[in-house]
């Protein structure tokens, strides 16, 4: 099929995907904003409201642009508002770099980030399953960075690796239950609006101060 977007509405788009990724839902004025901080072509609404209207821009994103708000084609219509609820009282993360943003155009993409590597290493060690060694890493693999964007709690976590085909045994589950949570603290989720717990803790700190003062 010939792209018939312009450069300019192809990256539009990646800026979209990426902070889909990060965000899972946000605001079309925070697309722009994410946009213009890394572009010198700036854009505004009426632009990206028009590439809306041009059909094509559905088969090349992983956005779906709504009326009052951006989300990844992944998230249902009722998870969209439990996220928007969940983001409530903090900041939207931005990445550092233009190059940091983009890497979030790949929906596994986790921040460089020990503890969630030592995490997946030790799941790999300690499942139980009857699948090749390839396929189950790859059903960890696949699952975890979704699993922790969106906020998932760990036993449903464990049930779509059980479908799958992957468990664990119970006298790991203690440590398990343990790193889970402590990972997912510094794991950028959907509804702390990309922050990591540490992040929002802080942002949260200084607007109750600002309160206060």
């Amino acid at each position: 099929m010939e792209n018939l977007l312009t450069e300019k509405q192809q990256n539009i788009l990646k800026v979209a995907d990426a902070c889909s990724n990060l965000y899972g839902v946000y605001s079309m004025t925070q697309l722009i904003k994410v946009y213009n901080e890394f572009n010198k072509d700036k854009i505004t609404k009426d632009e990206v409201y028009h590439l809306c209207d041009i059909d094509e821009h559905e088969d090349l994103c992983e956005t779906i642009f709504y009326t009052d708000c951006l989300a990844h084609k992944s998230i249902g219509d009722d998870d969209i508002d439990k996220i928007i609820k969940a983001q409530r009282g903090s900041n939207f993360y931005i990445p550092k770099t233009y190059k940091e943003l983009l890497s979030y155009k790949n929906r596994l993409y986790i921040e460089p980030n020990k503890a969630y590597e030592e995490f997946v290493a030790f799941l790999k060690e300690n499942m139980i399953t009857s699948l090749k060694k390839k396929e189950a890493h790859d059903v960890i693999d696949l699952t975890l960075p979704a699993s922790y964007k969106i906020g998932l709690p760990l036993e449903m976590t464990l049930f779509i690796f059980a479908e799958y085909g992957v468990t664990f045994n119970h006298n790991v589950f203690g440590e398990l239950a343990s790193s889970y949570d402590k990972v997912g603290a510094t794991i950028r989720m959907w509804t702390r609006k990309g922050l990591t717990a540490k992040e929002l803790a802080a942002y949260q700190k200084v607007k109750e101060k600002t309160k206060i003062s």
